[in-house]
């Protein structure tokens, strides 16, 4: 006689799953630190430094200050350079009114230093100018010859107008101790 045997139950069969390769939390963790610390030392060293900056700040300001003075003879009206210890300014002067800010003009507006320079010194027509560093550009005077000394940390220049009318930027030796102007 012939007997089948039939299952009682199916029986579950335990699957092995496949196993996914993956980074752990740790790895993960690593991985951001070391990324992080090769940013902050990159960044570090593009940033300009103090001698790169200050010339930009100067070549800038001998920009404007020319400017001013073109446009003090251009206009017919006089024009006044004044800086404080977080930037500089121009005005125009208004009869009856005295130095207003200049409006809607986006070239001479308030300007605020990049970084911590100071003015350590003013010169006008070779005397030192006492007081808040300031410049007056008159319609129809010569060239006012001035000189202006700024400092960032340990580096110095000057801005210069020439006997010719031009300003330029020019290195300064041996002010390393000069205080502020104002």
């Amino acid at each position: 006689m012939e007997y089948l045997v039939a299952p009682a139950f199916n029986a579950c069969v335990l699957r092995r799953r496949p196993r996914y390769r993956a980074f752990t939390l740790i790895e993960l963790l690593v991985v951001t630190l070391i990324m992080g610390l090769l940013v902050g030392l990159v960044s570090v060293a593009i940033r300009p430094g103090e001698r790169a900056v200050l010339a930009t700040e100067a070549q800038r300001l001998a920009q404007l200050l020319d400017l001013a003075a073109a446009e003090a003879r251009a206009s017919g009206m006089p024009l006044r350079w004044s800086a404080g210890a977080k930037g500089y300014q121009f005005r125009a002067f208004r009869e009856g009114a005295g130095w207003l800010p200049r409006v809607g003009d986006d070239a001479l507006r308030e300007r605020v230093w990049s970084a911590a320079i100071t003015v350590t010194r003013v010169t006008v027509e070779g005397a030192a100018r006492r007081g808040p560093p300031l410049l007056d550009f008159y319609p129809g005077a010569p060239p006012l010859l001035f000189s202006i000394d700024l400092a960032l940390g340990a580096e110095r220049v000057r801005v210069a107008m020439s006997p010719l009318g031009a300003v330029r930027v020019l290195p300064v030796e041996g002010l390393a101790d000069a205080a502020p102007a104002f």
